[in-house]
């Protein structure tokens, strides 16, 4: 998130703009999915959370800093 500002006072900037919004609509979809939702989902991507990483198409650790999966 980039942060322009004076002193104390950060002001996002429309790149960290659009980053808020985005986390604000993926919390309101999982709160709608509920906890047994949700875990179903985490079953149906847990396959696919290990192929990609494995493709070697994504290098890791990657641009976020988030460290390869160990499972």
């Amino acid at each position: 998130m980039s942060t322009e500002g004076v002193g104390h006072v950060a002001v996002l900037t429309a790149e960290g703009l659009d980053g808020c919004e985005v986390e604000s609509r993926t919390d309101a979809l999982a709160a709608v999915l509920g906890p047994d939702g949700a875990a179903r989902v985490l079953a149906l991507l847990g396959p696919v959370a290990e192929e990609v990483p494995a493709s070697g198409v994504i290098p890791f650790p990657g641009p976020t800093g988030l460290p390869a999966c160990d499972h």
